[in-house]
């Protein structure tokens, strides 16, 4: 099941938060090669914040999925929480995407947090690349 908002308002200079929670009133959950997304909007009305989790395996063969899903979304969000969570396979393409995805926020009006359940070993890589520093992780995981 693809998720679309195509059937979304139109983009608007100074949208309320109840019509970005029109928008995505409801958690949705998107299944693609692997990979598992769940996109959930904020409870508080006067917030226009939403949480992607990312679960599965992220890399090159999906990344386009996540990239597609949070365009879509920045449209409408001033928050965006990008959580990885239960990760099985992440590839330096995701690691990529998701540095891009941090580095964005500079240049916009946007808020952009990534967390993260990995192993020591997905920890590694993400330190490796310099994006470990800019999110926050759950040091108690038991993933391998």
């Amino acid at each position: 099941m693809m998720y679309t908002l195509e059937n979304s308002i139109p983009v608007q200079a100074e949208m309320t938060s109840d019509q970005a929670t029109e928008v995505l009133s409801t958690e949705q959950k998107i299944e693609s090669r692997n990979l598992r997304l769940s996109l959930v909007p904020s409870k508080r009305k006067k917030v226009k914040k939403v949480n992607m989790i990312i679960e599965g395996e992220f890399n090159i063969g999906n990344a386009d999925l996540v990239m597609e899903n949070y365009e879509k979304l920045r449209e409408h969000f001033d928050f965006i929480s990008i959580s990885l969570r239960n990760i099985d396979d992440i590839d330096l393409a995701a690691v990529q995407l998701l540095r891009m995805l941090k580095c964005f926020q500079e240049f916009s009006q946007k808020t952009i947090t990534i967390d993260s359940e990995l192993s020591q070993e997905k920890r590694n890589l993400l330190s490796v690349s310099g994006l470990l520093s800019e999110m926050t992780y759950n040091n108690n995981t038991t993933q391998k």
